[in-house]
């Protein structure tokens, strides 16, 4: 009896290990099959976790300040005392979205204006969303817009020159290992998974890609008649 309850333990174990390979080879065959939805991650609302940009012009920081009214003299060309300047690529999250209004000073743009809140508490302050990164999560397959050789390399580091690494094809696949766009450079860690430079890992700009549904992963999608 004891001999029977044995073969009977190691032959469930067997088909058990054989199932979970099953899976383990299917998933393998099918690195991208993951959902589409970029809502989470990529369209403003409140809580959204983003990545600071900068106010342009060859800024490399960011200006926040207590009120929208003190931003809005920084728009103006001043900047008050109670305004900061944040360092590029401080990932921080959305407290709080202000509507554009027509008397804003830069209502041209119909941007929103946000409340931010660093994810390491040093600072909070008011902004605006124009130039804010998403933080695009861990795992995400992006497919590459293939719009310039330059923003479809895959180099070796985020510093390499901007001709340095293999052109990706339009609509190769990757997957986000790491996501760092506090240097300005490339920020984005990938491993391909399709097309002919798959399985090699290296970096890429952000705004060369885009999301399985369609829409770019280097901006904050600010649209609010949803």
């Amino acid at each position: 009896m004891r001999m029977i309850f044995v073969l009977v333990f190691w032959s469930t174990l067997i088909v058990a290990s054989l199932g979970l390979c099953e899976v383990a080879a299917s998933q393998a065959a099918q690195p991208d099959k993951v959902s589409t939805s970029t809502r989470a991650w990529s369209v403003l609302h409140v809580g959204m976790l983003l990545y600071t940009g900068d106010d342009g012009g060859g800024a490399t920081t960011l200006s926040v300040c207590a009120t929208l009214e003190s931003y809005f003299k920084v728009v103006e060309g001043t900047v008050p005392a109670s305004c900061k300047h944040v360092a590029r690529g401080q990932a921080a999250y959305v407290t709080r979205i202000i509507s554009s209004s027509s008397d804003d000073p830069d209502s041209g743009t119909k941007a929103p204006h946000i409340l931010l809140r660093a994810a390491s508490d040093a600072w909070s302050g008011y902004t605006s969303i124009v130039g804010e990164q998403p933080a695009v999560p861990i795992g995400t397959v992006l497919l590459i817009e293939g719009g310039s050789d330059s923003d479809s390399r895959l180099s070796p580091t985020q510093g390499s020159d901007i001709n340095v690494g293999d052109v990706l094809e339009k609509n190769t696949r990757v997957r986000v290992l790491r996501h760092d766009p506090a240097t300005g450079d490339r920020s984005l860690k990938v491993l391909v998974i399709s097309g002919k430079d798959v399985g090699h890992e290296g970096w890429i700009f952000a705004n060369g890609t885009l999301t399985l549904d369609g829409e770019t992963a280097y901006l904050v999608d600010w649209t609010l008649d949803r």
